[in-house]
């Protein structure tokens, strides 16, 4: 397999689009500079994707008489503004509004009411781990953080990277350690009040029923707006609408939950050929994160932290292609194909988009895309490329590992890390092939593993 060209690339995508009329009507108008691998990924794939999901959510709103829909801050950014443009151009009886949150400032609020829910959420598990970021995501102070640390028992997690096997035993020490609830507790309740105003002036407390949108993964923000909306005396319960979801949070109901591209059970190839961080670093919205709420005169505004110029500028510019395709679409579409079209071939075309995209990258897609700053941590601390280069030394490891790992179902942690091993690999090599059909068959592999817990799960009860 040679790296593929961008010329080619582009005529590829194109050539995929036709099977779907709707979305290559929009994509044959774009013309995007075929140098221009940003522009070209725009239009021709991340562009139908966009208005593709944004059309279903829309659509299921219709049919379900969802007359609010509140598009979840920061990946539902660029999925707002298409569906405000949607519902202009077909006057659509849809409300479209824009909730800044994030799952540090909808979590926060909360934990004074449930230790248990806490400690669950700043105990769980992602990328560079420290005991410092677990304190940091209970809204510690750096002097609060020092002083519960010398609290803390003496054990080998206080400094460096938190293994996994470790958190059931940080989660037993804080529990017993009155200075960490004290100081948590006295952050938590500090924040409740400017976030349930926040809720309040948004509608989320009034009687219209809602639906939330989200790229998704697990569903968690649904159940904690859900959770908070009881404890502030709410009446109704927010459904959801998601590009896709990997697992449910326990003890939900599953038809509130509905999902577009893959769900929990089933759907195999789409969630072996899809990465959903490079879904997120180019979903995003270009302010930076919410961090909370503060009072702003008779209302309530978010607070967000600083967001970097390059992003911003990267994000700024991808809006240009990705509202200029919705735009395209809505001009080519009447009202009844826009409301009834064939969701599932169009779903079979943005697999095969996607796969191209996310699987088989150019040296420049992966370049490009895989500079852009990723983390897993709800404070975003620290943010790393998206798909680093790896070394000769390390590609043999990553080869070697993703076989270990899909043998036994498990990723093994002495891999080299990437959040777009794909990309990390085609920057990697100069002949990739090997590498890519061995990290797609430990996709298959992970996932097929996952599912099946899952179905378990499900007839269990779980």
């Amino acid at each position: 397999m040679k790296r593929i060209g961008e010329k080619s690339k582009a005529a590829e995508y194109l050539n995929i689009l036709r099977a779907a009329p709707p979305l290559f009507a929009a994509a044959k108008n774009m013309q995007p500079p075929e140098n221009d691998t940003a522009a070209v990924a725009g239009c021709y794939v991340l562009g139908p994707a966009l208005s593709g999901f944004v059309r279903w959510v829309l659509q299921n709103a219709m049919e379900k008489s969802v007359p609010r829909l509140y598009f979840l801050a920061r990946d539902g950014y660029f999925m707002c503004k298409a569906a405000k443009a949607f519902c202009a151009r077909y006057a659509l009886p849809v409300e479209c509004r824009y909730l800044s949150c994030s799952r540090y400032a909808i979590r926060l609020p909360l934990f004074h009411l449930d230790l248990s829910f806490a400690l669950d959420q700043i105990c769980s598990e992602s990328l560079s781990l420290t005991l410092d970021k677990i304190l940091a995501h209970a809204g510690l102070h750096l002097d609060e953080r020092q002083a519960v640390c010398a609290a803390l028992p003496q054990s080998v997690y206080k400094t460096g990277i938190v293994p996994p096997d470790a958190l059931p035993t940080i989660r037993r020490d804080l529990a017993n350690c009155p200075l960490f609830i004290d100081r948590m507790n006295s952050h938590s309740k500090a924040a409740f009040s400017t976030f349930s105003g926040y809720l309040k002036q948004e509608g989320l407390l009034d009687e219209t029923p809602a639906a939330i949108v989200d790229s998704g993964w697990v569903g968690s923000m649904q159940k904690t707006l859900n959770t908070a909306i009881r404890y502030l005396q709410g009446e109704k319960t927010l459904e959801g609408y998601y590009w896709g979801l990997y697992a449910l949070p326990p003890d939900v109901q599953r038809e509130k939950y509905h999902w577009y591209f893959f769900g929990p059970q089933g759907n195999l190839r789409r969630k072996a050929h899809f990465n959903n961080c490079l879904f997120e670093a180019v979903f995003s919205a270009p302010h930076g994160m919410t961090l909370g709420y503060r009072k702003a005169g008779t209302g309530y505004e978010p607070e967000y932290a600083p967001a970097s110029e390059k992003r911003a500028a990267f994000l700024h510019t991808m809006e240009s292609y990705l509202l200029r395709f919705a735009k395209e679409m809505a001009d080519k579409l009447e009202s009844n194909t826009f409301l009834k079209a064939d969701t599932n071939g169009e779903l079979l075309v943005l697999h095969r988009l996607l796969r191209s995209l996310m699987c088989y990258p150019s040296l420049r897609e992966a370049q490009v895309f895989g500079s852009l700053p990723f983390t897993d941590d709800v404070l975003e601390d620290p943010c790393i490329k998206l798909a680093p280069v790896f070394s000769k030394a390390q590609l043999r490891q990553n080869r070697f590992a993703c076989r270990l790992a899909a043998a036994a179902g498990v990723r093994q942690d002495h891999g080299p890390a990437s959040a777009w091993p794909a990309a990390s690999i085609v920057q990697s090599t100069e002949n990739p092939r090997r590498a890519l059909r061995a990290e797609i068959l430990f996709q298959y592999l992970r996932h097929g593993h996952h599912s099946i817990k899952q179905r378990k799960e499900h007839l269990n009860g779980g």
